[in-house]
């Protein structure tokens, strides 16, 4: 068992812009033939006593036989912040994963492909979006320690909606961790959320954010 726990702060462009507070929890259980990880991150923020931001992005995964070239995954997810054009969006997945190169505490370079199913609740009253829609979803994802105390790690999403590829979501996190005692680390990290479409003209396709925190793992 491996549980986590970070504070920070982030600066964010797009549907929001503006510093705000973020805190994220995480439980993760490694094993080899079922490991689970979940995980949860909320930001929070006001202006002039005026609140301007909150969000809540939550994951909860079931990986089967994962030390295998080859192992099958189901997730559950649930995002909401009203400021990006959404109350809502839970998402259901199922597909597997191809471990290209792992060496322990080392590095760990892998691909998945799933299907998922996202049941979204919208902002605006009016929109042009569905509120049930399937996609794909495409996932690499690198892993890699520099040294005794870096490790950097990218994971990059491509999620187009199987009737319409026109409709898709692209995503890439970007972190950087540095370890500075033995639970301890320094985490610098990058969001980058582009959405093709948006509920109404109101909203922008491309979200990001910069984060600094620091994270307690045991």
């Amino acid at each position: 068992m491996k549980y986590s726990a970070s504070a920070g702060a982030s600066y964010y462009s797009g549907n929001v812009d503006k510093f705000d507070a973020k805190v994220t929890a995480g439980i993760q259980r490694v094993d080899s033939i079922v490991a689970y990880d979940v995980n949860g991150k909320f930001v929070y923020g006001k202006t002039n006593g005026d609140e301007n931001n909150c969000g809540i992005d939550a994951i909860g995964k079931l990986d089967f036989f994962q030390y295998n070239r080859w192992s099958p995954f189901v997730a559950l997810e649930c995002k909401a912040n009203e400021y990006k054009g959404y109350y809502s969006i839970f998402s259901a997945l199922a597909g597997g994963k191809y471990r290209i190169y792992k060496k322990e505490g080392v590095s760990d370079y892998s691909f998945s492909l799933a299907v998922m199913y996202d049941r979204a609740d919208y902002t605006p009253e009016k929109t042009d979006l569905s509120k049930n829609i399937c996609r794909l979803s495409f996932r690499p994802k690198a892993v890699q320690k520099i040294g005794d105390v870096l490790t950097l790690k990218d994971v990059f999403f491509y999620q187009p909606a199987i009737n319409n590829f026109s409709d898709y979501v692209v995503m890439n996190t970007l972190t950087a961790e540095c370890r500075i005692s033995s639970y301890f680390y320094l985490c610098v990290g990058y969001d980058y959320e582009y959405r093709s479409k948006t509920p109404s003209a109101d909203y922008k396709n491309t979200d990001s954010s910069v984060d600094v925190s620091l994270k307690f793992v045991y």
